[in-house]
């Protein structure tokens, strides 16, 4: 089933759009604020990129069942002395333009100069090379570098924060939804999920991870 094709390899973290020629007609490396609006213009069928399911994006799009709970992770270098999200007060702090971490920032860190980054590897160079004093970013991209051990030593630090279910987009009314749904499915039945899980995130997936929707 060439959905199932797609969503197995595109479901390995992180993912490169161009790589995925391969499987799917056309690969679109994007920025991330960019996909969404794509979406609601329809110039694009699936937007696959940790993208978090939120009331206002409930409304302008559609999405899949939810294929991880993830939420915000703080990354800082090895030697830094924060320890969580209260020492960001008055920082210097890296986040991914146009995801949910500027105003979660804005919100819970008084007084933070926030320094917005094009790409996630970007935001990573950024805090190595002094940049920043620290990153906010979706916590499975920060499970998933700190294995690579790409960066040097980095650390995370304090919990997870705002937790939310990650989702697969689409335009509204997309013949594709179902189909996707489907596949989704088909991983989760035949253990390929928990074995992609395994590898890139943690060591086991929860029991329950077509987490639901928000009201």
């Amino acid at each position: 089933m060439k959905v199932l094709q797609v969503l197995l390899f595109l479901l390995c973290f992180p993912v490169n759009p161009l790589s995925a020629q391969e499987v799917l007609t056309v690969g679109m490396d994007m920025a991330f604020k960019d996909i969404l609006f794509a979406l609601r213009a329809g110039r694009l069928d699936i937007g696959i990129s940790g993208i978090t399911v939120t009331r206002e994006r409930k409304r302008m799009i559609d999405f899949s069942a939810s294929y991880y709970r993830s939420g915000l992770g703080i990354l800082v270098p090895d030697k830094s002395l924060i320890t969580g999200l209260a020492d960001l007060n008055g920082r210097k702090v890296g986040v991914f333009y146009g995801t949910v971490c500027t105003p979660f920032v804005n919100k819970r860190v008084v007084g933070a100069e926030i320094v917005l980054y094009r790409s996630f590897e970007l935001m990573v160079e950024g805090l190595v090379d002094g940049e920043v004093d620290a990153i906010i970013a979706d916590s499975a991209l920060l499970v998933f570098l700190l294995k690579q051990k790409r960066f040097g030593s980095l650390r995370r630090v304090g919990r997870i924060y705002s937790e939310r279910p990650l989702a697969i987009a689409f335009p509204r009314g997309s013949p594709w939804l179902e189909k996707v749904n489907t596949a989704l499915a088909e991983l989760k039945e035949s253990g390929e999920y928990a074995d992609i899980y395994r590898k890139w995130i943690e060591d086991e997936p929860l029991s329950e991870w077509f987490f639901p929707f928000l009201r």
